[in-house]
């Protein structure tokens, strides 16, 4: 789960899914673009200043684990 969903320059990634290793978040746009890669050892608070407003998918992966999730992302 991602809140807020409509978002503006900040999200929160909270998941029902027990990830046993840490989080690598990658955000894109809708052409596939990558956004931002978060990185290994992703934070659970996720920054969005600086995409453009629209569709962003967020795809988190965890010790062969992938989770795609859509997020609409707001006008500053």
């Amino acid at each position: 789960q991602i809140f807020p969903n409509h978002a503006q320059d900040r999200v929160q990634v909270s998941t029902k899914i027990e990830w046993t290793a840490p989080l690598h978040i990658r955000a894109f746009d809708t052409l596939g673009r990558l956004l931002c890669d978060y990185g290994p050892n992703s934070s659970h608070s996720l920054d969005l200043l600086g995409f453009p407003a629209g569709l962003v998918f967020l795809k988190i992966e965890s010790a062969g684990q992938i989770l795609t999730v859509r997020l609409i992302k707001k006008n500053n």
